[in-house]
């Protein structure tokens, strides 16, 4: 495990990936700087309230997060095609560790490096937040503890894709419908169908598919004092992880390489 995460830190490091998250948290700092200070001036001259400016704070760092955590995802696409092109797995399966042992240090430690990334540059633009008084450190964690959340959720949909396929072209279009297909589905009950088979199948894709766009925003919701009134995308999105790495295992252990 430890020999694994430490491959997976270096060959962080070495694709010069750090560099590209920092630069987009300077160029957003930048950005929600001006916006927050000039929010702040409106409040100051009663033409904006103290409640807009905390909630257009969260939102501001709810899509930063939603940022950071797609580049993650998009940079995760590569794992699995990596991982078992030829000659690379014959590799580690000559090493005395399981399979088993072998795909879970893989993704803990991938999910790990990417995660403290997340954690790391989204805490940046939480603590500007709080220095500029317009949204509290201890309401930011809410969009940063589910921001790994979405994270893992999406990293095991590309993780079950790149396995299956050995392709990084297919894993990135199935990211893209499903995202996609996760945003349109988000507004199901305002398409108007009206015939019941078709409004069932509707629902069916919706239950089933990841439904991160509601996380982050019962996050924000969180952040600005909302109550956490609908566990259902939180809870059916990392039961779908979960079957999605369960299963992904199980055909790691018994595949032939």
């Amino acid at each position: 495990m430890k020999g694994i995460l430490t491959e997976a830190y270096f060959e962080f490091i070495d694709r010069k990936q750090h560099w590209l998250f920092l630069a987009i948290t300077a160029v957003a700092g930048v950005i929600i700087y001006f916006a927050v200070t000039e929010k702040q001036k409106l409040v100051q001259n009663e033409m904006s309230s103290q409640a807009s400016l905390l909630q257009s704070a969260s939102y501001s760092l709810g899509n930063f997060v939603t940022v950071i955590v797609l580049l993650a995802v998009i940079s995760s696409i590569f794992l699995f095609p990596r991982l078992l092109r030829q000659g690379r797995i014959e590799f580690y399966l000559t090493k005395p560790i399981t399979r088993a042992e072998l795909f879970s240090s893989k993704i803990i430690s991938h999910w790990a490096i990417y995660g403290i990334t997340i954690l790391f540059c989204s805490s940046i633009i939480a603590a500007e937040l709080s220095a500029l008084g317009a949204l509290p450190l201890g309401s930011s964690a809410y969009v940063l503890v589910t921001g790994l959340a979405v994270f893992l959720v999406w990293f095991s949909v590309v993780s079950f894709t790149g396995f299956l396929t050995k392709s990084v072209s297919i894993s990135f279009a199935t990211l893209t419908v499903l995202w996609v297909g996760q945003l349109l589905l988000k507004h199901r009950t305002e398409w108007g169908i009206e015939q019941w088979s078709v409004r069932y199948v509707i629902d069916f894709f919706y239950y089933i598919l990841p439904k991160t766009s509601e996380m982050s925003a019962l996050s924000v919701e969180l952040a600005t004092g909302g109550a956490y009134l609908n566990y259902l995308p939180i809870l059916t999105s990392l039961a779908l992880a979960g079957f999605l790495i369960y299963t992904a295992n199980s055909l790691f252990c018994r595949r032939d390489f």
